[in-house]
């Protein structure tokens, strides 16, 4: 599920299921047409991440940071947390615990 919180933010749920690439597509689509916007992605109902969700991320991240945004992985769990920190991308990603710890975040950079 894809929600607009505001003029300025974008909120993600991931599915269970790990086919991400239509929410990435949908995702980088807008932060190239509308370069104003930063995402926060709940993870929490995930329980597998594959490869190609992972370097949609870091499509996606560098996107938004060339507009001055910020992307926000909240509600990793453990399992999941564990494949970013073996790939080495576990300081290269944002991580708060859930959607309020998150826009709260967001509050503080602006």
């Amino acid at each position: 599920m894809i929600e607009e919180l505001s003029d300025n933010c974008t909120f993600v749920i991931l599915p269970k299921d790990p086919s991400y690439n239509e929410y990435f597509q949908k995702l980088n689509l807008q932060a190239s047409e509308d370069p104003n916007r930063d995402v926060i992605i709940d993870f929490s109902i995930v329980q597998k991440i594959s490869s190609s969700a992972i370097s949609n991320l870091l499509i996606l991240k560098n996107l938004l940071e060339d507009n001055g945004c910020k992307l926000i992985l909240c509600g990793v769990k453990f399992p999941i947390k564990g494949v970013f920190t073996v790939s080495g991308l576990g300081d290269f990603f944002e991580f708060h615990a859930d959607k309020p710890s998150a826009l709260e975040a967001l509050k503080n950079t602006q």
